[in-house]
């Protein structure tokens, strides 16, 4: 009887040791459950914004499409570069997504569209044959092992294996059919999109049809939309379309030499952007805002929706300073003239004819006008960018530049200008004097240097200036800086120096030697430095240094973009966001007084002083019977083609009205025919233009500018 009690208590006590230990399990899992709650509270409250927002990133993503180029206007309004609306193929490359996915995709899209194969390298056509997997195991058995493995027979790695194949591939001159170039035409434009980018495959010549096979069958044919691709169409006026410059279309894409910057600046490879002039320089302004678009990648990154998040905004328009019809005219007035000198015989080595029209206080362009002549064919055509990336030997047309010089260095003063006319005779070198007769004068003031272009008249100018000792025919002295001093008065009035156009390619022009190859200053070169038979300067750099002139001394920086504007997404004209205002480049320190002098010459050279005997000479007699009071000057300069053919450049300055200036202009007609004076024409070829150019500017501005 103890015996079975004892084994009962034992029964007992070791069964009130299992509900412990339950409970302690129980315990446990109570608080893994708690804790696993918690966390799944925090989660969900605490950070579940957070977390949500970081798995939309890895799905939504964003591209960026481009949009319609701004416009360019002339002054009136006048379309000069345009967009045409087209229908256009576009693919839109995911993540990771390798060749055979494009491969896939280029086959089928082949079945809906046809394209011009354009050109198709080895290369080209090897990489696109073995993307497809087929191809590319069987390509991969046929490469002896000898491309697989290095010199101690030890297997290269995957790259170098994958390139050796595609030589290999190469070597086999692969032939397409015409079906299969179009097929590798097309996988050519999808690869060279970089992850989430888009470029265009086919934008031209896509007919309805297509358009309906491809929106038909776009489940199958992943990256690929139907959108819109806008072709630029400049207008068809030779005159003005140098100036526009141009834009590349998709296929080509960004230039080379610039992808890298292009590209950081958010650019894709084949975006179209402007490589040149008005294109170029206000790119940033012409292309507007690229549209924004928010994409759905599945779990194997490929594209499953997009849908636009930012419309884009077109970009901005230009509105030019320039009148078309009246740059066309002043183009056809130097084409025509041009013309009748070869004709007759006077065109000699001319390379072609400029002329800038601007306003002298502000700075605007009218016309930059210029034509281009072939020696070798004889060939005319329209090149309005040689009056900035041409430069020549203007001769005595820059010689108001010398005469301000000479009055603000203190070597003359409006009170003491008289110099005397003899001619310079420097050892080893004929007499440097004017066309005329040595001995007309025996001295002249500076205006009537101006009047009669006085050769004598500056160079006795230079040497005060250069503090010259000079003995006739023996010996020349002056200031070490004499080109110096005399190069920097040229430059504050624009000459030598970049105008500061707001157009890119243009030129300085060329500078003189200042020494031999002895180290010895070329005092005979300073001389003809002073009437401007030396450097060479460009025409638009003469036209801002005759304005400088014309508004009491400010070098106003030219300009062709008058204001930029807004267009709307619908196409309307939005509001004006930018207007260019006048821009001083620097200010000459020269008094009105001196200035009046320079101007009182260049007004004599047309209508003279009332001295009878400098009247004689005077050089714009043929402009005096215009409608506008004229102040001019007039250059010729003798120079020697590269064939050893001695030429003349004929050059004219000039502004109007005298009292009130309102236009300059500046004209050039290089490499003409080096005659005696007394077989020069009648009235010089440059005067001729100008006075055309005058009439046709009242035409077109009967009540004159603002």
């Amino acid at each position: 009887m103890k015996k079975n009690r004892h084994f009962n208590d034992n029964q007992i006590q070791d069964k009130s040791k299992i509900p412990f230990r339950l409970n302690l399990l129980f315990f446990i899992v109570f608080i893994l459950f708690a804790i696993l709650i918690f966390k799944l509270g925090d989660v969900q409250l605490q950070h579940g914004k957070e977390y949500q927002e970081e798995v939309d990133q890895t799905k939504l993503l964003s591209i960026s499409t481009p949009v319609q180029r701004g416009l360019i206007y002339d002054s009136r309004g006048l379309v000069l570069a345009g967009n045409k609306a087209s229908n256009a193929i576009m693919y839109t490359r995911g993540l990771n997504i390798d060749r055979s996915k494009m491969y896939e995709t280029a086959v089928n899209l082949g079945k809906y569209i046809s394209v011009d194969p354009g050109y198709l390298s080895k290369l080209n056509c090897a990489e696109f044959y073995l993307s497809n997997k087929s191809n590319h195991e069987s390509m991969l058995t046929q490469m002896p092992k000898k491309f697989k493995v290095d010199s101690k027979n030890k297997a290269l790695n995957p790259d170098a294996i994958e390139n050796n194949l595609v030589k290999f591939t190469i070597n086999q001159n692969l032939t397409f059919t015409s079906k299969q170039k179009q097929e590798a035409s097309i996988f050519k434009s999808m690869e060279s999109a970089y992850p989430l980018s888009t470029v265009y495959l086919k934008t031209n010549e896509l007919t309805d049809k297509e358009i309906a096979k491809v929106n038909e069958h776009l489940l199958e044919l992943p990256g690929v939309s139907v959108g819109a691709y806008w072709i630029r169409e400049n207008t068809t006026n030779p005159t003005i379309s140098g100036v526009l410059g141009s834009v590349t279309s998709h296929k080509q894409g960004l230039p080379k030499d610039e992808i890298n910057s292009l590209l950081a600046q958010g650019y894709a490879r084949n975006d179209s952007v402007g490589v040149s002039f008005l294109e170029q320089g206000y790119e940033k302004i012409l292309k507007g805002s690229k549209k924004v678009s928010q994409i759905e990648l599945s779990t194997n990154n490929q594209i499953i929706s997009q849908k636009t998040i930012y419309p884009g905004q077109i970009g901005g328009s230009l509105n030019l300073t320039i009148n078309s019809k009246f740059q066309n005219d002043v183009s056809y007035a130097l084409k025509s003239t041009l013309e009748s000198i070869v004709n007759g015989g006077y065109a000699g080595k001319c390379d072609g004819a400029y002329a800038v029209v601007m306003n002298p206080n502000s700075g605007a362009i009218y016309a930059m006008a210029g034509v281009n002549r072939d020696l070798k064919t004889g060939k005319i055509t329209y090149n309005p960018l040689g009056v900035m990336n041409k430069a020549y030997v203007m001769g005595s047309s820059v010689k108001g530049a010398m005469v301000m010089g000479g009055l603000m260095s203190g070597a003359i003063s409006t009170n003491n200008n008289v110099l005397p006319d003899e001619a310079i005779r420097l050892p080893g070198t004929r007499s440097k004097g004017s066309v005329y007769p040595e001995g007309t004068f025996s001295s002249l003031s500076a205006t009537q240097a101006l009047e009669v272009s006085s050769n004598i008249y500056m160079m006795r100018l230079a040497m005060k200036e250069s503090n010259a000792k000079y003995v006739p025919g023996t010996s020349m002295s002056v200031d070490k800086n004499s080109f110096q001093r005399l190069r920097m008065y040229f430059n504050e009035f624009g000459l030598g120096v970049k105008t500061g156009i707001d157009l890119p390619g243009e030129i300085t022009g060329l500078v003189g030697s200042s020494y031999n190859e002895e180290g010895q200053l070329l005092t005979g070169s300073l001389m003809d430095l002073s009437y401007g038979n030396y450097d060479s300067y460009t025409t638009l750099q003469m036209a801002q240094y005759i304005s400088t002139i014309a508004n009491n001394g400010y070098r106003m920086k030219p300009y062709i973009v008058q204001s930029i504007q807004q267009i709307e997404n619908d196409g309307s004209k939005g509001p004006i966001i930018f207007s260019n205002k006048p821009q001083v480049l620097n200010k000459i320190n020269a008094s009105q007084s001196q200035f009046d002098l320079v101007k009182a010459g260049l007004h004599d050279v047309v209508y003279g002083s009332g001295n009878l005997q400098v009247d004689g000479w005077r050089t714009g007699l043929a402009m005096k019977d215009l409608p506008y009071e004229i102040s001019a000057k007039t250059g010729t300069s003798e120079s020697i083609a590269p064939d050893g053919t001695p030429i003349l450049n004929e050059s004219l300055v000039s502004f109007a009205p005298s009292k009130n200036p309102q236009i300059a202009m500046a004209i050039v007609f290089p490499g003409l025919n080096n005659v005696s004076y007394q077989n020069l024409p009648s009235i010089p070829v440059p005067i001729q233009i100008a006075n055309q150019i005058y009439k046709i500017f009242g035409k077109y501005y009967p009540n004159g500018v603002n």
